[in-house]
């Protein structure tokens, strides 16, 4: 028997049930009246037995006989009433779970057809946003600094940093052991140890804005990078702020994002560099340096944790990657290595870590002993 579709028929298929149960109600009456009745002459017979013990037994009447064939016909009619009420809430309950799964789909759908119009309208800000951006960074151009674009060049820069000297007390890069996992709060983290406390003020850390100047001799001085302007949301213009400028001159404890760890890469003194401002990104191929980082700093800081910042992430990302904002370029000379602090951090990591990680950072802390005493 085909499931009906419609409520319609669910309703027919619950008042057919509901007829039968009331027939089957009746029949189970009817045989209740019977039975009673049989009983009721049976007990009149064995009184008359009684009465009359040395006689033949009465012939049982043939309405007792006739009694209790319709007693059993009315038993075997109940049987099928009751498979057939069966039969119909098993029906019901099946029609009734395949409406709730076709409402549940239509939810889904309605669902579907919402998200696809919330990303069709965000896609449609983001491309607004996109050539707003892209009109206004124009206009920039040609109005700040004298209507005269920056003349920084990458090679430049990279020329500069590499006639820096190299710093002997640095240990090579690769030596280097993790201090910390990423996410810790890492000026609090120094302040809790009093062998760290006098360097949480003095430390440099920007992951996502900072990449090592190519080398022969391995990582050794970087470049860190920030906004030349900020974006302003509520009047949807750009506004001059170098980021970096109270960093020039200053001598900080350098700390780099490597994967999940966080490391420390030696004491290094903030450059102002003469061609600092560069006009186009310096490539995807620059380790470290992420376009999304710097969109995040671009914007300004009572719009950075609103609810849709993302979008204007990506569209301001976008920017950055396809060499239409221009950034402000820092160098970062390594002028030396704080054994001692270095050691410190390393010990205070490797305590938390596995016992396997904890044998290879000690062998890491024995090593950069050594050197030390050598030297």
């Amino acid at each position: 028997m085909a499931l009906p579709d419609t409520p319609d028929d669910i309703m027919s298929a619950k008042e057919l049930a509901n007829l039968l149960g009331r027939e089957l109600v009746q029949a189970k009456g009817r045989i209740l009246g019977l039975e009673k009745q049989l009983q009721d002459k049976n007990r009149a017979l064995k009184q008359l037995q009684a009465k009359q013990p040395d006689k033949r037994a009465p012939r049982i009447p043939d309405n007792v006989a006739e009694l209790q064939k319709e007693i059993d016909r009315y038993k075997e009619t109940e049987a099928k009433l009751q498979n057939k009420v069966k039969g119909l809430k098993g029906q019901v309950a099946q029609m009734v779970d395949k409406d709730k799964k076709i409402k549940s789909l239509k939810d889904q759908v309605a669902n579907l057809r919402s998200q696809q119009e919330r990303a069709r309208e965000e896609a449609e800000r983001s491309k607004t946003m996109y050539i707003e951006e892209k009109q206004i960074r124009e206009e920039l151009l040609k109005t700040i600094e004298g209507k005269e674009k920056s003349t920084g060049k990458w090679d430049d820069i990279l020329s500069t940093m590499a006639a820096l000297p190299f710093c002997s007390a640095r240990p090579e890069h690769r030596t280097l052991a993790p201090v910390a996992k990423v996410g810790v709060q890492l000026c609090q983290y120094l302040r809790s140890d009093p062998r760290t406390r006098e360097y949480a003020d003095a430390i440099l850390f920007m992951p996502g804005q900072m990449t090592w100047c190519p080398s022969a001799r391995g990582h050794h001085h970087a470049l860190a990078f920030a906004p030349t302007h900020i974006f302003d949301t509520q009047s949807r213009r750009w506004e001059k702020k170098i980021v970096m400028e109270q960093l020039f001159g200053r001598t900080l404890e350098l700390f780099f994002q490597e994967k999940t760890d966080v490391l420390y890469a030696g004491t290094y003194k903030c450059l102002r560099l003469k061609s600092s401002k560069i006009d186009s990104w310096p490539g995807s191929e620059i380790e470290g340096l992420l376009p999304y980082n710097m969109a995040g700093i671009a914007l300004s800081d009572d719009f950075t944790n609103a609810p849709c910042s993302s979008v204007h992430k990506s569209t301001i990302s976008k920017l950055y990657h396809d060499r239409v904002l221009p950034l402000e370029c820092m160098g970062l000379q390594c002028v030396g290595f704080k054994q001692e602090f270095y050691e410190s951090l390393v010990a205070r990591h490797h305590s938390n870590l596995p016992a396997k990680r904890r044998r290879q950072s000690e062998n890491v802390i024995e090593r950069s002993a050594d050197k030390k005493t050598r030297r």
